[in-house]
């Protein structure tokens, strides 16, 4: 019975410790001219197939947050006008 018990409680340990998320937050600037990037497009795509997981925009001081994400690997996209796409592995 202690067997079964112990078992089921490392399970469940096991599936809430899978389940743990995070906030995800950062900057968009323009190092070259040291300013902040306002409406910069941020996407979250997994990275083992790019499938989109959330997307936000940088808020005036170029500031984004993703509130929850998933533990995982993830690519993070972002675009901006006139600038090239810059890719991160997250």
């Amino acid at each position: 019975m202690k067997k079964l018990q112990l078992t089921t409680v490392l399970i469940c340990c096991c599936l809430l410790a899978n389940a743990q998320q995070f906030p995800l937050s950062g900057k968009v600037a323009d190092t070259a001219e040291k300013k902040n990037l306002t409406n910069a497009v941020i996407s979250l795509l997994k990275k083992s197939d790019t499938t989109l997981i959330a997307f936000t925009r940088s808020n005036d001081k170029g500031h984004f947050l993703f509130p929850k994400t998933d533990t995982g690997e993830y690519v993070l996209l972002i675009t901006y006008p006139k600038f090239a796409d810059y890719m991160e592995k997250v």
